[in-house]
């Protein structure tokens, strides 16, 4: 059996409200935020796939407006891109 993209859905979810580090802050538990940080980071390390989308959550990214790796490339080759992508 493959691989599942278990983290895709809850990456998504925490992304809502500024994200879970907004959250915590907001409740004046920042330094306990950081502590969860850490610990997935050390636990975690391995996990290419998740590491790269937990650290996107972690920085407050919304990787729902992050264009494609061929939108990126059109861009530098000064291709022409379709309407509505800027």
């Amino acid at each position: 059996m493959g691989k599942m993209p278990a983290y895709g859905p809850s990456a998504r979810s925490s992304q809502h409200s500024g994200g879970p580090g907004r959250r915590y802050e907001r409740a004046g538990l920042a330094a306990d935020w950081q502590c969860v940080v850490n610990e997935v980071r050390a636990e975690h390390r391995r996990k290419t796939g998740f590491m790269s989308r937990f650290n996107e959550v972690v920085a407050g990214l919304d990787s729902s407006k992050k264009r494609s790796f061929l939108e990126r490339a059109k861009v530098s080759w000064g291709m022409p891109q379709a309407e509505g992508k800027q």
